[in-house]
């Protein structure tokens, strides 16, 4: 799914990025060059939210009793960041579960029988943390053939999968694939796929098919 990819990747990028020193959070906090780093987020982010969400989501990250504000690789760091990142993903589930209640009052919500609702602040949110992480990780010139070289990779897989079909899927999401109804369906079903394997497993299955 969207968000959970969303949800996955933004949180515990922005915590490996902590934790391999990318991220310099006493930075964020005291907000140094912050109106840069706002504007870098949001051409990250690909203009999905407006520069005024990023700062007002900023704001509220930063507000949060949890946010890490000094990083040190101490075991009392590495605790607080790992409370930081499991507050961040209840947060962002629990406001997903409670705006999709909402929107579809029928009791019973299975695949394909409703679409999950997202707040925009939460939205917002998300955005900021995939931006930070952009900002100060992805953005390094010397990663980006490491970025390039792996997006090619999972892009010619999901191709794979999706031109092969389920016989080349997991059974559990071979079975997804047969109960969905049309080919974008079918394509979330390689991306979740694809988002549940690991990066070694990605490439076994890379020279095994590709």
């Amino acid at each position: 799914m969207d968000l959970s990819d969303d949800i996955a990747y933004s949180v515990h990028d922005f915590e490996d990025a902590v934790v391999s020193g990318y991220i310099d959070v006493g930075a964020l906090g005291s907000r140094a060059d912050h109106d840069e780093l706002v504007t870098s987020m949001h051409s990250w982010v690909g203009g999905e939210v407006d520069h005024e969400e990023l700062v007002a989501a900023f704001d509220r990250l930063d507000s949060l009793d949890v946010w890490v504000s000094s990083w040190d690789g101490s075991r009392r760091d590495q605790a607080r960041l790992k409370n930081l990142t499991s507050q961040l993903i209840g947060r962002f589930a629990a406001a997903a579960t409670e705006s999709t209640r909402e929107a579809y009052q029928h009791p019973d919500l299975v695949r394909f029988g409703g679409h999950v609702v997202v707040p925009r602040e939460q939205q917002a949110e998300i955005a900021v943390l995939k931006g930070i992480v952009a900002a100060f990780v992805m953005s390094r010139n010397t990663r980006q053939p490491i970025y390039a070289q792996q997006r090619e990779v999972l892009t010619r897989l999901a191709d794979t999968l999706f031109e092969r079909g389920p016989g080349t899927l997991e059974p559990g999401f071979a079975e997804d694939w047969r109960a969905a109804p049309h080919d974008e369906a079918r394509r979330r079903v390689v991306v979740d796929q694809v988002a549940n394997l690991t990066d070694q497993s990605a490439l076994a299955w890379f020279e095994r098919l590709c």
